[in-house]
C-alpha cells in the first residue's frame, strides 16, 4: 500500500506578542511571517529531526545577553507651561525690583568717577606744590647758610672792635688804606 502523507496542518491564529514572548534567543531562528503558512508536514519533520545530528536548543537553560544600553541621551522633557508661567512671573518681579537700584547704582557710579576726577586733580595739584615747596626750602637753606656765614663774620668784626680798644681820631677820619695810597 502506498503511503500517504498527512494532511496539511491549519493556519495558527495571530496572536500579538506578549512581554515575555516578544523576547526570542539569537539562537533560534526567528520565522517569517510566510513560514506560518509553509509549514512542513508532520512526517518530513520526523525525518528532519532524526536526520539532524544537532540537538534543539533549550530556551530555559540558553543564556539570555546583557540588555544594550543606548548611547543617545534620553530625550528632554516637555515644557511645563505652569513652570513658564511661574519663571516669567517671577523674572517680571525680579527685574521690577531689580531695576530702580540699577538705576541708582549708574547714578552713584557717575558721581563716582567725577569724584574719581576731582581728587586725580587735586592729587596732581598736591603734587605740584609739594614740588614749588621742595624747591622753596631748598633755596631757603641756602639763603639761610649765606646769612649764617655773614652773622659769623659780623659778630667777629664786633668782637675785634671790642679787643682793639680806642681808636685815635685820625684813623677814624683817614683810614689806613687812604694814607698808604697817597
Amino acid at each position: 500500500m502506498p503511503q500517504r502523507s498527512p494532511p496539511p496542518l491549519p493556519p495558527q491564529p495571530f496572536r500579538h506578542p506578549s512581554p515575555t514572548t516578544a523576547y526570542r534567543s539569537p539562537t533560534l531562528p526567528q520565522p517569517s511571517y510566510y513560514d506560518q503558512f509553509n509549514r512542513p508536514r508532520a512526517s518530513s519533520l520526523t525525518q528532519q529531526r532524526s536526520s539532524s545530528a544537532s540537538p534543539v536548543p533549550d530556551i530555559l537553560e540558553a543564556q539570555i545577553p546583557p540588555p544594550q544600553t543606548s548611547v543617545l541621551p534620553p530625550p528632554p522633557l516637555p515644557p511645563n507651561p505652569e513652570q513658564a508661567r511661574l519663571v516669567k512671573h517671577l523674572n517680571h518681579l525680579i527685574q521690577s525690583y531689580i531695576q530702580p537700584s540699577i538705576l541708582q547704582t549708574r547714578e552713584a557710579q557717575t558721581e563716582a568717577r567725577h569724584e574719581r576726577e576731582k581728587l586725580l586733580n587735586v592729587e596732581i595739584q598736591a603734587e605740584k606744590e609739594i614740588a614749588e615747596l621742595t624747591r622753596l626750602k631748598d633755596a631757603c637753606e641756602r639763603n639761610t647758610v649765606a646769612l649764617r656765614d655773614c652773622i659769623r663774620n659780623a659778630q667777629n668784626v664786633i668782637e675785634w672792635a671790642k679787643n682793639r680798644g680806642e681808636v685815635s681820631g685820625d684813623e677814624i677820619v683817614c683810614a689806613q688804606t687812604l694814607v698808604y695810597d697817597q
